[in-house]
């Protein structure tokens, strides 16, 4: 599955300020094609700032993480589509039925992807979830193959388990992947991500999207950030 690298690479637009997150995302434009619009924003400017996103050329990874009764998020997803959107995520862990019900609401108008585990769960954090100390890949593995088979198109996980999900689904599932850090950042960072790695090694582990927030976000100059980032991705091809 060929993917341009400007659809590879996603700016996350995690921002309470909208009028900064236009302004970053209208300096993007030209270099990357998708954003993601999380709950930060979202529950703030509502369906308009994605509306006039789209007029202004973006495609739309709306990160909602629904995760509710089949009826309920069938009903979501259909509100959702009809925004004009790209990708929405639902949680994996509502099961085979909630998914296959995100997929009957999409009809086909927008990618759903299905979260495995959030970037931020440490294998601490799982044990005292899922109360077992089973492995990362383990759980993350389980939840892949529920979101597949209720057929999602694809999930998304952290890079670190990017690897062996390739080399477990299907050849035309997206592997999308949130918690990117520069590599300083991935060595030192004492943020609320706890597993997390570089874009490179990200897209070398089989991830088909990467998405980048706080280190587009908190960079001097976000476009030089972006510039850089697509710079390192094809080199690495």
């Amino acid at each position: 599955m060929k993917i341009e690298l400007k659809d590879k690479l996603i700016p996350a637009l995690d921002l309470n300020d909208p009028a900064e997150a236009r302004k970053i995302m209208r300096n993007l434009i030209p270099l990357v094609s998708t954003f993601k619009i999380g709950p930060v924003l979202f529950i703030r400017e509502g369906r308009c700032f994605v509306e006039e996103s789209i007029e202004d050329g973006a495609k739309i990874f709306l990160d909602l993480k629904l995760h509710d009764i089949p009826n309920t998020v069938e009903h979501a997803v259909r509100s959702a589509v009809s925004i004009g959107i790209n990708f929405l995520t639902v949680h994996a862990s509502g099961g085979k039925d909630m998914i296959k019900a995100a997929v009957n609401g999409a009809e086909g108008r927008c990618k759903i992807l299905a979260v495995t585990l959030l970037t931020s769960l440490s294998q601490l954090s799982q044990k005292e979830i899922f109360g077992s100390s089973i492995s990362t890949e383990a759980r993350v593995a389980a939840l892949a193959d529920i979101a597949i088979s209720g057929g999602a198109d694809g999930v998304v996980s952290s890079p670190l388990e990017a690897k062996f999900l390739s080399s477990i689904l299907p050849s035309n599932s997206l592997i999308v992947t949130p918690g990117i850090r520069v590599c300083k950042e991935v060595s030192d960072t004492k943020d609320d991500q706890s597993r997390t790695a570089d874009a490179v090694t990200a897209v070398k582990n089989g991830a088909t999207h990467i998405v980048v927030g706080r280190p587009i976000l908190r960079a001097h100059d976000p476009v030089e950030e972006v510039r850089k980032i697509l710079s390192e991705l094809r080199e690495a091809k």
